[in-house]
């Protein structure tokens, strides 16, 4: 899964490419890789979500658009995935394939079970 998220489905998509490929039996290195780039996508779309920008009609100095709300999704459960991701990705980085799979397992089942509207 390439393209940045476009609903909570696709959050949802993505939490499984990770965890997918951190159970792999690929190669070690080359499985982490691959769930640290998603993992890093994820939270660039995490963070894009949770960004403001002048609305396109309006222009600067006028309204601002709230980007998880247009996709009718709560800031609140999007700004606790993200440092969910941070912690797992960490995880990954630091060579814990485990914890981080643990954690990814957690955010997913967090993500999908407590409904994604405020």
């Amino acid at each position: 899964m390439a393209a940045f998220s476009r609903g909570p489905d696709d959050i949802t998509a993505r939490l499984s490419d990770v965890t997918e490929h951190l159970q792999s039996d690929a190669v070690q290195e080359q499985a982490e890789e691959q769930a640290e780039e998603q993992a890093l996508l994820l939270l660039k779309e995490l963070n894009r979500l949770l960004t403001f920008s002048d609305d396109p009609v309006k222009g600067e100095g006028g309204r601002l658009v709230n980007h998880a709300t247009q996709a009718g999704m709560n800031r609140l459960k999007l700004a606790r995935l993200r440092e969910a991701v941070r912690e797992a990705r960490a995880d990954i980085l630091s060579g814990d394939r485990a914890l981080a799979l643990k954690r990814f397992k957690q955010a997913r089942e967090y993500w999908m079970t407590t409904g994604t509207k405020g």
